[in-house]
């Protein structure tokens, strides 16, 4: 069985890209193979990718999303029998020993059939969202509770997580064969949350590696090489504070202009809504959640200045969708188009 390989998502970011490739090329482990999943790019990316002879390349018809993009990526390398996948963005730029101290872990570990994750740093800074726990008491949107500058405080190299965005996931191939692939339908987020989900659930464990750092969302990689991922904790990312008033005011602003609604927000509620009543169920943590957060939706399409119809519909199938599981993403990412207002 062939080792490693490395599968990348991209659409229309050649520069980031080519970025990401120079970084995996550049490992001081080597990956045996690299396989990049071009959403129909339009920007170059098609024509480069058919200069590179070591990147096997799947060319979609149609921007079919992220979580398509990620199930095909996996479907291929698990088909050619790859018995370690490392899944990542074109935004992602694994630091140069990031895969050997990925593999170094797994061979340390007596259980084999597991997934590892480095630490994902933005800027100069931890950015903890991508790292994380579920927790089904605790209903937040996004689901998962961060990790913190703790963690680098534990004895050891490993902790261990349950919840993993595919920022430079490592996963080993058995694991798929009992848990399957990722949804396509969820199109764009939650798609890794439901993924880690199903990771715990059937008894394989995730393990946050110290030493191992992914940047990410950078247009190239800093100046620093085999660099441990604890340099960077005085400066973790933090999400600004802001009052109810300032929110309410800010997406009053937002929804003002049909420009600045994005439907692929209202797409990703509606998967965190479905995944966790897929995985869970119904309970009073979550229905008070909803209870808040329908008050709230309802609040901004009455006050609204204008859009009122479209917010009302972007809403409705959101909360639909979400609590029945019956996706139609084509409802959601069409309306700003064509609804009349």
């Amino acid at each position: 069985m062939k080792k490693t390989v490395a599968t990348v998502l991209t659409f229309n970011r050649i520069a980031l890209l080519t970025e990401c490739i120079k970084c995996i090329r550049n490992q001081t482990v080597h990956v045996d193979h690299i396989i990049v999943i071009n959403n129909a790019s339009t920007d170059g990316t098609k024509e480069w990718l058919e200069e590179q002879p070591d990147i096997e390349v799947i060319t979609l018809t149609k921007n079919f999303g992220g979580s398509a993009g990620f199930k095909i990526g996996l479907q291929e390398a698990y088909q050619q029998e790859f018995e370690w996948i490392w899944m990542m963005d074109d935004d992602a730029f694994p630091e140069i020993d990031c895969l050997e101290n990925l593999m170094m872990e797994s061979e340390l570990l007596p259980d084999k059939n597991i997934v590892l994750a480095p630490v994902v740093v933005e800027g100069d800074k931890v950015d903890h969202m991508h790292r994380g726990y579920i927790d089904f008491d605790k209903i937040q949107f996004p689901l998962q509770v961060h990790t913190n500058d703790k963690i680098f405080q534990k004895e050891g190299n490993l902790v261990e997580i349950s919840f993993a965005s595919f920022i430079g996931l490592f996963i080993k191939r058995e694991i798929i064969s009992k848990i399957n692939f990722p949804h396509h339908n969820y199109y764009i987020f939650q798609e890794d949350m439901e993924y880690s989900i199903r990771i715990v659930k059937a008894g394989f464990p995730i393990y946050l590696v110290k030493n191992a750092v992914v940047y990410h969302k950078i247009r190239s990689v800093p100046e620093l090489k085999n660099s441990d991922a604890s340099a960077f904790t005085s400066k973790s990312y933090k999400k600004e504070k802001r009052t109810l008033a300032q929110y309410y005011y800010d997406k009053r602003e937002k929804y003002q202009d049909i420009s600045k609604i994005n439907p692929l927000l209202f797409i990703s509620k509606r998967n965190w809504l479905w995944t966790i009543m897929h995985h869970n169920g119904m309970n009073m943590p979550l229905f008070l959640f909803l209870v808040n957060d329908m008050c709230r939706s309802i609040a901004y399409v009455v006050f609204s200045r204008s859009n009122n119809k479209l917010l009302f519909n972007l809403y409705y199938a959101m909360y639909s969708q979400g609590l029945s599981g019956k996706f139609d993403n084509s409802t959601i990412l069409t309306m700003p188009k064509n609804t009349n207002i």
